[in-house]
């Protein structure tokens, strides 16, 4: 068996983690927190983090695929 993931897998899965920057903007206007017209998941939890408000490893991990993710 090999590890080989479709490219078809693969655009969805970073597909869906391009749209976790859309909650994590929700949670920064929620708490009236400014920020940039960003699509990068790293940057805007950098902004939360600053601004006192914490989020799990594996969040923070996500982030490292924003590089992959597909920006309008």
């Amino acid at each position: 068996m090999t590890n080989i993931v479709s490219d078809q897998i693969l655009n969805e899965i970073i597909r869906r983690i391009a749209e976790t920057a859309d909650p994590l903007k929700a949670l920064l206007l929620f708490h009236k927190i400014p920020f940039g017209f960003v699509h990068d998941i790293a940057e805007l939890l950098t902004v939360l983090k600053q601004n006192g408000i914490s989020f799990s490893e594996e969040i923070r991990k996500a982030a490292e695929l924003s590089d992959y993710a597909v920006k309008p």
